[in-house]
Parts: C-alpha cells; sequence; structure tokens
C-alpha cells in the first residue's frame, strides 16, 4: 500500500471514502466497530464511502449522523487533508474532514457499532484501530 498527498501516476480511484475527526478540547470521538462490522472489535472515526452523485462534505455529513446521529453544518468543517490510497488492487482518495466543538454531543450509535469513547492522541494509539481493510 502506498500513501501520497498528491494524485501519484497512473492513479485510478475506483471509489472515495470520507472521514471526520471530530474533537472537543483535546480528545477525538472514536467508535468501536460491532461484531458484524468490517474489522470488528476495532476503533475508528466515523467514516464511510460516498454513494453515486454524492460529494465528500455531503457524504461525511450523512455517515456522521447515520453512525452518531450527529447532525453537522457542513460550512463548520475544514476544507479536508485528502491524501491517495494505493493498494495492489484498489485506488482511493481519503478526505478528512475537521470540527471542534465546544461540547461533547449526544451520540447515538447505529447498529455498525457497539460503543465510543472521546480519546486523547495518545490514548487511541493505545487501542486495536481499524486499518482501513478495504
Amino acid at each position: 500500500m502506498s500513501v501520497s498527498t498528491t494524485p501519484p501516476p497512473n492513479f485510478s480511484p475506483q471509489l472515495e471514502v470520507v472521514a471526520l475527526l471530530l474533537q472537543v478540547e483535546d480528545k477525538a470521538l472514536y467508535l468501536l466497530r460491532a461484531h458484524q462490522s468490517d474489522e470488528p472489535d476495532h476503533w475508528t472515526i466515523p467514516a464511510g464511502k460516498l454513494e453515486s452523485n454524492e460529494t465528500p462534505i455531503e457524504a461525511i455529513v450523512r455517515e456522521t449522523l447515520e453512525e452518531t446521529s450527529i447532525q453537522l453544518s457542513p460550512s463548520h468543517l475544514t476544507t479536508p487533508t485528502t491524501f491517495y490510497i494505493q493498494k495492489p488492487h484498489l485506488h482511493y482518495p481519503f478526505h478528512i474532514y475537521q470540527i471542534t466543538l465546544s461540547t461533547p454531543p449526544q451520540v447515538t450509535l447505529n447498529p455498525e457499532h457497539k460503543s465510543y469513547r472521546w480519546l486523547t492522541p495518545t490514548q487511541a494509539k493505545q487501542l486495536p484501530l481499524m486499518s482501513g481493510g478495504l
């Protein structure tokens, strides 16, 4: 797998992925994947694939609402940082948005996840994190 910040030569994306770093103070929201999900019992930030005719910002607003019941305003999200992922049989741009809130929002999980935590980067690195097994 290779990761770059600009589209590499021969980059031919088959899909696009979005994620959200939702922060309150020095902590970010992490979700624990449920048993029936890809990479069960691994932690991840809200994320997902774009649906047809959907922009990346529309996708992250939808994915965050579906996974956490948190309604985001697109105008409050940062311009995404985009990484270009190349795996042997799959290429895709990975757009990471960020938002910082003053207080933790109410989180209601969908069946893809079974728990959530607000974690510092140090705490998150100590947990089994999802590898993005697309």
